[in-house]
């Protein structure tokens, strides 16, 4: 069987970022399935390399987290369609694998089915345009009601749906009832992230010594409002506390600026960083922040920031409602708060930072978790047979046309 997988981002370990679709191909091919990958990256010439046993295809469109709204989906219509015309040259396709976000890879998905009759499995790992259109990034009446026709046609035409997390299935079983859908949320990499105690060189680099640390790693965009952690920043100034913020993104001057205005010692920002940096992070780390604007659609995601901090064993910190709250609370390994009671942060915080026998409890069953449910090897092989499940009566149908 052969799989052509459609990622705009595509990255290694070595490269940081999220890196589900290097893990999952290269399962695949552990499993026997030749696999080719169409993804982009910053340079301006088409590459390809072959990693770690799967050939990508790498096209020249360049994106930034800082770009404009406008910009971005610029970007993403020239993944679209670079990838359209690349795919032409891709032979023997059984099957495509088609990942989200952005939402304009259907595109894709659709201009092979329809132009080669090649089925596809659509992967969402983000409400979209639904989260675009309620932060408010999408006025148009119009193109509201175009995009929300697309979405629904990307999921009626594919074979079946993979979603990042419960929210999301129920989403998009609610649109297409149907419709094969099967939950596989980002893995945990419990092998290169591990409990740690903390180095005294990285102490003494991230100059953390005889503090609670809070980490937060990822993009500083509107989705996360990372004024929501900068608030409970305020709150803790008090406390032997700090808070390290890690990553670039379009809202890093705006969230610098209030640091400053706010005279918040407590906070440190640094750079984006490799998964080794991140590992440097998590090992000084306590805890790990997950912030999302209030907002419900944004709340079904599935961050990898999340999985990370539950590999690395850490007390799990998020502001929201939703499937990752319900996660972490029963299962002891985190608690959340209302973004608009600090003082709820601050009393739930302290229960950690004056009980260490309850810290070590909390982040041990983070690590747990991490272990029995989130997984490369139990998550890979639930995407494999998902494949092989929907694959054989597809080639019996094609064998009779």
């Amino acid at each position: 069987m052969k799989v052509l997988y459609i990622h705009q981002y595509f990255r290694t370990p070595d490269e940081g970022g999220g890196v589900r679709s290097y893990y999952l191909t290269k399962e695949l091919v552990k499993k026997g399935i030749d696999v080719e990958v169409i993804s982009a990256h910053n340079k301006d010439y088409y590459e390809t390399k072959n990693i770690d046993g799967v050939t990508v295809h790498f096209l020249p469109v360049l994106y930034d987290n800082a770009f404009s709204f406008k910009k971005r989906i610029i970007a993403f219509l020239r993944f679209a369609l670079l990838a359209c015309k690349k795919s032409r040259s891709v032979k023997r396709i059984d099957l495509c694998y088609v990942m989200t976000t952005p939402l304009t890879t259907g595109l894709i998905a659709l201009w092979i089915k329809w132009t080669r009759n090649i089925p596809y499995i659509f992967e969402v790992g983000d409400l979209w345009p639904l989260i675009p259109v309620e932060v408010g990034a999408i006025k148009s009446t119009f193109l509201k009601s175009i995009l929300f026709r697309f979405e629904k046609v990307c999921y009626s035409n594919a074979s079946g749906v993979v979603a990042l997390s419960p929210g999301i299935a129920e989403y998009i079983q609610a649109i297409v009832p149907k419709k094969p859908i099967k939950v596989i949320p980002n893995i945990a990499d419990i092998d290169f992230f591990q409990p740690e105690e903390k180095q005294e060189s990285l102490k003494q680099k991230y100059s953390i010594n005889n503090k609670f640390v809070i980490s937060y790693t990822g993009t500083f965009g509107i989705a996360n409002h990372l004024e929501y952690l900068l608030e409970a920043a305020k709150a803790s100034l008090l406390l032997p506390v700090k808070f390290l913020l890690v990553g670039e993104g379009a809202e890093k001057e705006k969230l610098l600026k209030l640091k400053k205005e706010s005279n918040l010692e407590n906070v440190d920002f640094q750079p984006h960083t490799d998964r080794k940096g991140i590992k440097e992070i998590l090992n000084v780390s306590d805890a790990i922040y997950i912030s999302f604007i209030n907002i419900k659609s944004i709340n079904t995601g599935s961050p990898n920031k999340l999985f990370d901090g539950l590999a690395s064993g850490k007390l799990i910190i998020t502001n929201f409602d939703g499937w990752i709250k319900k996660l972490i609370e029963s299962n002891d390994a985190g608690f959340s708060y209302p973004t608009e009671n600090t003082p709820l942060f601050t009393e739930k915080l302290l229960t950690f930072i004056d009980n260490k026998e309850i810290l070590k409890s909390f982040q041990k069953n983070s690590r747990q978790l991490a272990e029995n449910s989130f997984s490369l090897e139990m998550l890979s092989q639930r995407q494999f047979d998902f494949i092989r499940i929907l694959i054989n009566p597809i080639q019996n149908s094609l064998a009779d046309t």
